[in-house]
Formats: C-alpha cells, structure tokens, sequence
C-alpha cells in the first residue's frame, strides 16, 4: 500500500514529520495562559465538554443518540483502554460451558482460558495484554475491508454467543480503492 499511495507513519506515535505551527501554537497559548485550571488533573472520565463532544461526534456517526456520562470514556491512548477492558472482562480461569477432556468434548461448567480473537495485522502489545490477564490470544487474518454482509454475520455471532467486541476503527479513515468502512455499531445487532 505504501508503494501505491503517499502515506505518513503515524504508528506508536513515531510521526516522521513535525506537527503543524496552529497545533504548536495553541499548545503554548494554553500552557502559558493565566487559567491554571487547565494544568490540574482532569476528572477522571474525561473533561466533561471533550466527553459532551465526543459524545456529539460518535452519535452523528452511529446515528444514534449517546449520552455522554454512560457510553464515553476519554482515556490516555487505544492501549490503555484496550487494557483497562481486557483487565475487566478477561479473567484466567473463567468458567467455560464446555470443555475438552482427553480429546473429547465434556458438557457441564470448566475453568478454561478465556480466548480472544485478534484481528492481524494488529499492534504488537495486544497478544502480550491479553496474555497477562490470563488469555488465549486466536488470531484471524484481516483482508482489506469486510463486506456490510460480513459484518452483519460478525456482529450476529458475537450476539449469539454472548461476545464482546472491540473494534479499532482506525480504518474508517484511511479506506482505498473504494473500500467502504462498516461501522459494526451500525448494525442493528448492536441497536
């Protein structure tokens, strides 16, 4: 992809370019500012008019209403949070409704590890978060866009089978060759 189109590398926060003059230039207006409340720790959920923005933002795309307080969540970066959830919902020896004994499947309850699909290419820490609490990292391949169809069936299986899914939308703004990205909030699996 790098060969076809111009690209910057914006991974892991190694931009190969310096950033704008407005950026620059409101960062010192800020930090030089006479309102010290800006240097203090934020509430923790996130400064509450960034909250009722992006709150606003994501609506407009999910094409949903989102209060602010319940479904937004402003933390330091994607790998906080995917940790921070990975440390909530995954856990070594969660139960299991089956498991596999001897080669063979037994019915009843088992402690098992809990496993976590990956979706490759994907950030190297991610196989190591879902190690240290306990996980079973499963990776699939990626192809370049999934289909409204795949999706559909995506979010259908998550459904059924009491999934959580967390999905890196990164990709909605970098799509080519006329590639749609499909936003599984939209489904209405997840309505």
């Amino acid at each position: 992809m790098a060969a076809t189109y111009p690209c910057v590398n914006l991974g892991k926060g190694f931009p190969d370019l310096p950033p704008p003059d407005f950026v620059k230039e409101a960062f010192v207006k800020t930090v030089s500012g006479e309102n010290f409340m800006l240097h203090q720790y934020t509430w923790a959920f996130g400064h509450p008019a960034l909250v009722m923005i992006l709150a606003r933002f994501y609506g407009k795309l999910l094409g949903q209403e989102l209060d602010p307080w319940i479904y937004v969540l402003v933390t330091v970066g994607a790998y906080q949070a995917l940790f921070n959830c990975f440390q909530a919902l995954v856990d070594e020896g969660d139960e299991h409704p089956s498991a596999l004994v001897k080669g063979r499947l037994r019915r009843g309850w088992a402690l098992v590890s809990p496993q976590v699909i990956i979706i490759e290419p994907y950030f190297d820490c991610y196989e190591a978060m879902v190690k240290m609490v306990g996980g079973t990292p499963v990776f699939i391949q990626l192809r370049p866009a999934f289909s409204r169809e795949e999706m559909e069936l995506i979010a259908d299986l998550c459904a059924k089978h009491h999934v959580l899914c967390f999905s890196n939308e990164v990709q909605e703004w970098v799509m080519y060759d006329g590639n749609v990205h499909i936003r599984i909030g939209w489904l209405d699996s997840w309505a």
